[in-house]
């Protein structure tokens, strides 16, 4: 949505009244406008987001999938959970259309199709990532500081020429976790069944679930064992800034996440360039929708390998992903910094960037994976633990018989979220060819379906 903000004038210069432009924020007279527009021909582009999709198009040429990469390409928080790489696929069988993907790198599954010359490709012009590595050493280690020595010289060096600087940190909060010495287990939230992230409200500490929303105030004792010994680990983005600040007191330094990112706009992170001193933003990756519009002069990407060590297939994929999107913030002559205690793993799977794509792709067509198979995630709900593993496996048991060759069938299992809005669930992995699998599981009562879950676990 709000890369169609910046398009809008550019198009309407040239096509006029003859563009319309979709998201979900338009008025329902505006979507009964364009779709009158659209069938009876009198628009002939259409800019859009998924909801585009599904206008009544009528002689559909060309369907243009920008930024194919992307993560937000795939619906995760809402039904359907739409995927528009088989959307935008599905969308031009239909109406005979050619399709163009770009992007500033090519996804791993566009990667493959041009390999195999299943996709034409029409321009080469990766970005090419050249990071700057900032590795922890020991003696950086017994100092326990937030950054090493080299990162707290890279900031400083920045915010004494006064530019903006941007760090990425994908934990929102003060503390990711309270947990007791004594019996050491964490507190965690009564519906989900997760570890409750700290956050700091007013002068005040309190409690959150980042999943269903529950909220409660921070205990004195630990609710399993009743003694006194609770202690935060964790840094989360609201801890990060609040040290940044103490060390850099001269900067300006703000947190961008979920919980604030409403009382943002690209006005505001234009308007920080007019303060005469450097600004730092650490944020998560919501912040990508502000800063996008507006650039930064530097960007920061803490400890990359939490997300790349996250128990799913895709995280190496993923944070080569959002490499390139800290790249694209930036004037072309800089690079990312990376400040890393895995310095090996950066190296070996990280910096490569396309390169790496082939020892990916090798290992991904050994297990069955995408984008060799297509996945579908199915999900059983229950009231209780017991059940929804009942059902998951009588679930199984009836699938099984009906796997073709090549086929594959995983589970049942549980992710680290048990419960879903007081739900326990359980999950099977289908993979191989997705116009083939839903005859597999037809009639089969599941709570739900999710082609290319964006989460596994």
């Amino acid at each position: 949505k709000w890369l169609l903000e910046q398009s809008e004038q550019v198009f309407t210069r040239y096509f006029k009244k003859t563009v319309a432009f979709v998201h979900g924020g338009i008025s329902p007279q505006e979507q009964y406008r364009i779709w009158r527009g659209v069938q009876d021909g009198r628009i002939k582009l259409v800019v859009g987001t998924q909801s585009a999709l599904f206008l009544p198009y009528k002689k559909l040429g060309l369907i243009v999938m920008d930024q194919e990469y992307y993560p937000t390409h795939k619906l995760w928080d809402a039904f359907p959970r739409l995927d528009n790489h088989y959307g935008v696929r599905s969308l031009g069988n239909i109406h005979g259309a050619s399709i163009v993907y770009t992007g500033s790198i090519p996804s791993l599954w566009l990667y493959k199709e041009i390999d195999e010359k299943n996709i034409n490709l029409l321009a080469e012009e990766s970005l090419m990532l050249k990071p700057t590595i900032i590795n922890t050493t020991f003696a950086d280690r017994r100092e326990k500081k937030l950054l090493p020595r080299a990162g707290w010289e890279h900031l400083r060096l920045w915010a004494k020429q006064k530019q903006i600087i941007f760090i990425l940190y994908n934990r929102r909060g003060l503390w990711s976790s309270l947990v007791c010495s004594a019996c050491q287990k964490t507190v965690r939230c009564p519906e989900c069944d997760v570890s409750l992230v700290v956050h700091r409200k007013g002068r005040k500490q309190e409690l959150n679930c980042h999943h269903c929303g529950y909220t409660d105030t921070m205990p004195d004792k630990c609710p399993s064992c009743e003694k006194e010994k609770l202690r935060t680990i964790g840094l989360g983005s609201e801890r990060i800034r609040e040290i940044i600040a103490e060390e850099l007191p001269r900067a300006s330094v703000y947190d961008i996440s979920l919980d604030n990112v409403s009382q943002w706009s690209p006005e505001e992170i234009k308007n920080l360039r007019k303060q005469k001193k450097a600004v730092i933003l650490i944020g998560t990756s919501v912040a990508f929708r502000l800063l996008a519009r507006t650039g930064v002069d530097r960007a920061m990407l803490l400890f990359p390998e939490r997300a790349m060590l996250y128990p799913d297939f895709r995280s190496e994929e993923r944070t080569i992903y959002t490499l390139v999107r800290l790249k694209e913030l930036l004037p072309a002559n800089r690079s990312v910094a990376i400040v890393t205690r895995y310095n090996r793993l950066i190296m070996e799977k990280l910096l490569p960037g396309l390169q790496a794509y082939t020892a990916i792709l090798r290992e991904r067509k050994r297990l069955a994976y995408p984008p060799f198979q297509d996945l579908i995630r199915l999900t059983v709900s229950s009231k209780d633990e017991a059940t929804a593993r009942r059902v998951a496996g009588a679930v199984r048991r009836h699938i099984e018989p009906k796997l073709n060759p090549g086929m594959k069938l995983r589970g049942p299992f549980q992710s680290f979220i048990k419960n879903r809005r007081g739900r326990v669930e359980a999950h099977l992995l289908l993979s191989g060819n997705a116009e083939k699998l839903p005859e597999v599981y037809a009639g089969i009562p599941v709570s739900s379906a999710d082609l290319n879950p964006e989460r596994i676990l």
